[in-house]
């Protein structure tokens, strides 16, 4: 564990921690809330915000299922090339509204992809390729999401 914390510098992780406290996307990350999912006390968990002590991965794995954060993830793997993707728990309902709505996200998905493939296909990255690939990198977890619905539907439906 010592090897570790000499290669990957977690002295700042409660600040990553007071941003998810205080981000409006997740008005359930609170203390309290916190509190409940972990069974620490509130105190000690103002003490890990503040960063007066060294966060336990109870508190991690608990913000995990709350937020699905991809910053989480980053922080513990320190960068290495891993990537985790919360699945969503509400499932795709297979009626007609739900099965426009996911197509839309998929068309809008798929485009995304075929401007990936020809950034690929011609080898040169100009300035509007770099946003492309922005919005792909940013998308992409909600592009594995999406499959896993449409996954999850096919699959339980042709059981059933």
């Amino acid at each position: 564990m010592d090897r570790d914390r000499e290669t990957i510098d977690m002295s700042d992780d409660y600040m990553l921690l007071r941003e998810l406290l205080d981000d409006v996307n997740h008005p359930l990350v609170t203390i309290g809330r916190l509190a409940l999912e972990t069974g620490l006390g509130t105190s000690t968990l103002y003490r890990y915000a503040a960063g007066g002590a060294t966060i336990p991965s109870i508190v991690w794995r608990a913000l995990w299922r709350l937020t699905g954060d991809h910053r989480i993830t980053e922080l513990i793997t320190a960068g290495s090339e891993a990537m985790v993707v919360k699945l969503p728990s509400v499932d795709f309902v297979a009626d007609e509204a739900g099965v426009r709505q996911m197509l839309e996200v998929r068309e809008t998905q798929i485009a995304c992809e075929r401007a990936i493939l020809e950034i690929i296909k011609d080898g040169k990255i100009d300035s509007d390729d770099r946003n492309m690939i922005a919005v792909y990198k940013k998308d992409f977890p909600a592009m594995i999401e999406a499959q896993w619905q449409i996954y999850k539907a096919i699959t339980e439906r042709g059981n059933g």
